[in-house]
């Protein structure tokens, strides 16, 4: 996603002396500095580039809106989507590209957001995407200079605070009930604020002690002024059926162990509903890129996971096309595009697990891989190389884990040399997923002729009170795993735990009696 990598690098030109509205501030050694020189009386035909020169190490650049906002931004939660939607417009377009309309859109954009909740999760919908932008509570707290006698050190100074923000990372920036949008860079740091002698403007600072210094001059902050640091990341990004997680796309990450018997891969990308036109189109992507003998399959990462959801024409067809077999089931076989399947099997349904593995050892011997069709939801099951696979295009689930981490997950291949282990997660995910116990699944063996997969496919105030202060932002009210298909009784996680016990209590039996 191009639109969204980061704009450091542009900040990082030499300075080009060109025709534009900003003012570039070259800021003399400290023994010469005053804060008069941040904004200087040039007439507007002084026009200097944004960018700073990476070679002097103190410099200032201005932009500032043609404006005044006629919005006071008095309210917390206003101001707070105010510089949400100002941290995308910085994501989507490189600062030093921006103009004083700029500031007249990130408004209007503002506009479509006004009545919406604030919460954890603020989705912006723009050029028909939304762009899911989440806020934190206070992370960071303390006051300008921390006294220097405190044995505790709880409480950081702004400059500490400020270092420990990563490059690339964004924050909310509350100074004595002024709000700030502050992001990291390479170079220096990026400044934004609503109200500078009553216009709207975006600062560059090549240190941040600049910064912290106009902040005390221009809005009365003091060494004794309480400071508080919340982060503001675009965790993901919904466009049409697919969800891309953001926050972590750039990290390559491989295969995660987590038992001697097993191993998961998370992509970035999931489907956001049951679809089983798109389930086999990208399961046929991912069985295409699996029968590969360049990349085997336990050494893929996200990367090469999230490249499954592309769309491939002479997939899509196949997929359209062989989801109208599957829910006409007058066919027993089917071939399209080389692929073939060769049978159906009966409806397996929650308490059959014994019976899917037979069903399962029995289709691999001879088959490349198996769908796995429960509604409108397709998975892809294979075996390579003495281990078995299986990948769901959705998001994965667990007891066990935390809503927040939850919310990080998305497609995955999971990866086991046990078909116990492999059948025994299936059966829970189906659970979760709301398949079962309700309803069943059917297993279609597929075989995949060599070379013949992309065959063409013809249409048819004081220390006590810091504490009590700060940025409270109520938690985004869909937290965590909200399973497709509502079984009719009871939950899956429910459900599940009812299995767990019986199964315990049927074990126990077991043991005794034998």
């Amino acid at each position: 996603m191009s639109e969204i990598a980061p704009d450091s690098a542009d900040v990082a030109a030499p300075t080009v002396e060109k025709k534009s509205h900003r003012v570039q501030v070259r800021v003399p050694p400290p023994e010469f500095s005053s804060q008069t020189e941040l904004h200087p009386g040039k007439s507007p035909g002084v026009r200097e580039s944004l960018q700073p020169n990476v070679c002097e190490p103190q410099q200032v650049g201005i932009l500032r809106g043609a404006a005044a906002y006629t919005k006071s931004y008095r309210n917390s939660d206003d101001i707070l989507k105010h510089l949400a939607v100002a941290y995308l417009f910085t994501i989507l377009k490189s600062p030093p590209k921006w103009s004083p309309e700029t500031f007249s859109e990130i408004v209007a954009q503002e506009s479509s957001i006004a009545k919406a909740p604030l919460e954890t999760k603020l989705p912006i919908y723009r050029n028909d995407k939304t762009y899911n932008i989440h806020l934190s509570s206070t992370l960071v707290k303390g006051r300008f200079v921390t006294p220097q006698d405190r044995s505790d050190h709880v409480h950081l100074s702004i400059h500490q605070a400020l270092s420990r923000i990563k490059r690339g990372k964004a924050a909310v920036w509350k100074c004595d009930g002024h709000f700030f949008l502050i992001r990291r860079l390479l170079t220096g740091w990026y400044f934004y604020t609503p109200s500078l002698q009553d216009k709207p403007a975006l600062m560059f600072f090549s240190c941040p002690q600049l910064m912290v210094n106009l902040v005390q001059d221009t809005y009365g902050c003091t060494e004794r002024s309480k400071y508080f640091l919340s982060n503001v990341v675009l965790h993901s990004v919904e466009e049409g059926d697919v969800v891309r997680i953001v926050w972590k796309m750039k990290r390559s990450i491989g295969m995660k162990l987590l038992s001697p018997l097993e191993a998961i891969l998370h992509g970035n990308i999931y489907l956001v509903r049951p679809s089983l036109e798109r389930s086999l189109e990208i399961g046929l992507n991912v069985l295409d890129r699996a029968q590969q003998d360049r990349t085997k399959p336990r050494s893929w990462d996200n990367k090469l996971l999230n490249g499954c959801f592309k769309r491939v024409e002479t997939h899509w067809k196949a997929a359209e096309r062989m989801a109208c077999f599957v829910r006409d089931k007058s066919e027993p076989n089917y071939t399209i595009g080389g692929y073939t399947v060769t049978c159906r099997t009966s409806p397996i349904g929650h308490r059959q697990r014994k019976h899917f593995e037979e069903m399962v050892n029995y289709f691999l011997a001879s088959c490349t891989a198996l769908l796995i069709v429960g509604r409108d939801c397709c998975f892809v099951f294979w075996a390579r190389d003495s281990f078995m696979y299986w990948f769901s295009p959705y998001r994965y689930s667990a007891l066990q884990e935390r809503p927040e981490i939850v919310q990080s997950r998305a497609c995955f291949l999971h990866m086991t040399n046990a078909l116990a282990k492999a059948s025994q997660s299936l059966y829970e995910y189906l659970y979760e997923l709301g398949v079962f116990p309700d309803s069943t699944i059917e297993l279609l063996p597929v075989r995949i002729e060599d070379g013949s997969a992309h065959a063409p496919i013809l249409d048819d105030g004081d220390e006590d009170s810091l504490d009590q202060e700060g940025l409270t932002i109520p938690p985004a009210s869909e937290q965590g795993w909200t399973n497709f298909y509502s079984p009719t009784l009871h939950s899956p996680s429910e459900l599940r735990l009812a299995r767990q016990m019986l199964d315990m209590v049927y074990q126990t039996a077991e043991d005794r009696c034998g």
